[in-house]
């Protein structure tokens, strides 16, 4: 019988060793490091606060917050970003994952981005066709491929645009070897981590393949020179010193590109004194949702939290927003049309749509309301509100307004709600501030 045990132990161990060498070693995080549950709080609290002030994130922060949405599956407030001529690669990549996410026709940002790009394979801002900075060219590969993977035609120069962005990493003999200066000022992070979401579509390419693969690991090992000993990273590298010991922005830049190429961003390799480099990120999320920096504490930072938001959504996906196809939109969102701006003694007007792409008809109750702010308390001052049912597959456009006193601390919110009686909010309440 003891023999017959101590075969059956034997065979159990042979086969939990064949089992951890097929499927690999269970993913064991930290003691006290963020575990799923962590990281989805975390996306759901970010995702609120972005939607809830999504007029807030004027020009640029708009369309990389609706994309930190749309790879959430939370865009609930779609608010157009107009944009005006440019000739600035980096311009209309970003006009591009903007106009991706909100479900916009972004051909002609493409048409003019594809323009953009020269003989030597890199995307330049001047006239006379000269070299730019590299930026250009990281962001124009990759929105131009994530439009690729979003139904549309994209022609440009692929292995002369990867080629020359490969060409462009400090070499082996540099202090900074294996990093990127992506805007003229010097090797950061946040360039190098970009770079990398460029590249990680080329691993396998028949042209180029040989020579990203020998980039990245040059890159990554770049990255992991400069984590700090909270598992984090700083922004800049200036004379042998980080500018800025840690950076919530280039920490999320690094989880983006480590996503991008398959890494999971909590592996061992990437852990510093039992934290991870998402520990290091979070502990810069305030109660409300939004995100701070270092060089601000407690306070709020739009762009800081729009990269969180980023990070957190391609984290929480296990899966790259870019040179992907993005998640279907919201079946229920609200498309603010236009609104003048929100000024003390003005009047203020709004027009939107509530959006219903479900199979089911929505009761709505839309409320418009003026609130007064003053220290920690708040008063509603007077609303405005209106009922409709919005068919399966329909929309419904509403507008409305109100008379801004003079003053300071008022802010207008939109609220969508299922009715007067036990209600439920529909979409995140959008907020209006002064000046928005």
């Amino acid at each position: 019988m003891k023999g017959k045990a101590r075969y059956r132990i034997s065979l159990l161990l042979v086969w939990v060793l064949v089992w951890q060498l097929v499927f690999g070693l269970a993913h064991i995080l930290p003691a006290g490091a963020a575990t799923e549950n962590d990281i989805n709080e975390a996306l759901a609290k970010v995702c609120s606060y972005v939607n809830t002030y999504m007029p807030s994130f004027a020009g640029g922060d708009g369309d990389w917050a609706a994309l930190g949405l749309r790879k959430a599956g939370k865009l609930e407030v779609i608010l157009p970003n107009p944009q005006t001529p440019t000739n600035s690669p980096t311009d209309y990549a970003r006009m591009i994952l903007g106009g991706l996410a909100r479900g916009e026709d972004v051909g002609s940002y493409i048409t003019a981005l594809q323009e953009r790009q020269e003989e030597g394979g890199y995307f330049t801002s001047k006239a006379d066709g000269s070299e730019d900075t590299l930026n250009h060219t990281i962001w124009a590969v990759i929105a131009l491929d994530t439009a690729g993977e979003n139904g549309y035609t994209v022609s440009y120069n692929r292995t002369a645009a990867v080629n020359y962005i490969c060409s462009q990493q400090k070499p082996e003999e540099d202090p900074y070897a294996g990093g990127f200066d992506g805007g003229g000022w010097g090797v950061d992070i946040d360039s190098t981590a970009h770079a990398l979401i460029a590249l990680a579509p080329y691993r396998n390419d028949d042209q180029v393949g040989t020579i990203v693969n020998e980039t990245i690991d040059k890159a990554i090992y770049f990255l992991k020179s400069k984590q700090n000993n909270n598992a984090g990273f700083g922004f800049y590298v200036w004379e042998g010193e980080e500018r800025l010991s840690e950076s919530p922005d280039s920490i999320a830049a690094v989880i983006e590109a480590l996503i991008a190429l398959g890494i999971d961003p909590q592996g061992s390799e990437w852990v510093k004194n039992g934290k991870t480099m998402v520990d290091a990120l979070l502990k810069y999320q305030l109660p409300n949702g939004a995100f701070y920096g270092p060089w601000a504490p407690g306070a709020a930072n739009l762009m800081t939290t729009r990269n969180a938001l980023l990070a957190l959504a391609d984290l929480k996906a296990n899966s790259s927003k870019y040179n992907n196809q993005l998640p279907s939109m919201n079946n229920f969102y609200l498309y603010i049309e236009a609104t003048t701006t929100l000024n003390a003694g003005a009047d203020w007007n709004f027009r939107l749509s509530i959006n219903n792409k479900g199979s089911e008809p929505k009761d709505t109750l839309t409320i418009a309301g003026l609130y007064k702010k003053e220290g920690n308390t708040e008063k509603m001052m007077y609303y405005t509100a209106l009922q409709k049912k919005v068919a399966a597959d329909g929309r419904e456009e509403i507008s409305g307004g109100m008379s801004i006193p003079e003053g300071t601390g008022y802010e207008a919110r939109i609220m969508v709600w299922d009715g007067w009686t036990n209600p439920n909010p529909l979409i995140s309440p959008v907020v209006f501030r002064l000046g928005n």
